[in-house]
């Protein structure tokens, strides 16, 4: 009872990491409809999602960066397509781009890759000038990005002191976040076979009588993608020699590590505050579209023509 109790608090955490970039940054500041309320059970779901991305990470023994990014495939694709189901018509755009956008570009790439994957080795490895680049850097793609909220018809607008007070409010649980899981020993992560089960039955009564009636046939896309992603996933695991990248968070960041996180909505709120309306959403969106497949491709070459990683 102790360790699934430990394993569920590791992926509230994680969740709310994936929470962070997938919901905070993506929708820069607080919409017209957002609730204390229904921004608590998105970061469940999130978690929810995020308790299967750790089995996929730990089972398969994700450790490249390429098998992250597969892991992150898989909650991208949980969450879009399963859930959100925008896989099929992801954001306005035709099927197969939904494919990436926003599983791929979106969640493995900046959620996964970014947010848990780079961020939690930097911090591990109190790597604190590299986390000072890391925050400047996002500051600024957030920023550029929400630029673009201004031309939706309504314009979606915030008073920049609102913008600021979100995005530190936001990053201030973040560094909590990041904090509690390298606390808890995540090296220590596992998975009983029930806890896959009963995580896994929900998903797939969700997918029968929701996705499926919802989509109609193209819902057979997903148990393809699944299907190629769990034998991606499955010859990375022969092949790794070595336990998860979990294992090689040990190291407990000192405090001042996350301190340069808070820089981030700092300079985001400076460059909303420009008051510029520019459509970078469409700029972002082809960019990380293309990337997206592009480092699905690179990240299934890997590991189908990798042998014994050690």
């Amino acid at each position: 009872m102790k360790r699934i109790l430990r394993n569920i608090v590791l992926a509230l955490m994680v969740g709310y990491v994936f929470f962070f970039f997938g919901e905070r940054v993506f929708w820069s500041f607080p919409h017209p409809g957002d609730t204390l309320i229904s921004n608590f059970f998105a970061w469940l779901l999130y978690s929810f999602s995020a308790y299967l991305t750790l089995i996929v990470i730990e089972y398969f023994r994700v450790r490249r960066w390429w098998a992250v990014f597969l892991a992150g495939t898989f909650f991208g694709w949980l969450t879009e397509g399963v859930f959100a189901m925008t896989l099929f018509s992801g954001g306005g755009l035709p099927f197969p781009l939904g494919i990436s956008w926003t599983g791929l570009a979106w969640h493995a790439l900046i959620d996964v890759f970014i947010g848990f994957y780079l961020v939690m080795m930097l911090l591990s490895g109190n790597h604190y000038i590299k986390i000072i680049f890391f925050s400047i850097a996002l500051g600024i793609f957030w920023g550029v990005w929400s630029l673009a909220w201004a031309l939706e018809t309504p314009p979606i607008a915030i008073t920049p002191d609102i913008y600021l007070l979100h995005g530190l409010i936001a990053t201030i649980f973040l560094c909590v976040s990041y904090r509690l899981f390298l606390k808890l020993r995540p090296a220590e992560f596992g998975s009983s076979r029930w806890e896959k089960i009963g995580l896994a039955l929900p998903v797939l009564a969700f997918f029968m009588f929701v996705t499926v009636p919802n989509v109609g046939l193209f819902a057979a896309v997903l148990p393809v993608l699944f299907g190629v992603l769990y034998f991606a996933l499955k010859r990375n695991r022969v092949e790794e020699k070595r336990q998860s990248f979990l294992e090689s968070l040990s190291e407990r960041p000192k405090i001042w590590s996350y301190l340069p996180l808070l820089l981030s909505p700092i300079i985001a709120a400076l460059i909303y505050n420009s008051g510029l309306a520019l459509p970078t959403n469409f700029v972002v969106l082809g960019i990380t579209t293309a990337l997206g497949f592009i480092l699905l491709g690179i990240s299934l070459y890997k590991v189908f023509t990798s042998t014994q990683l050690t």
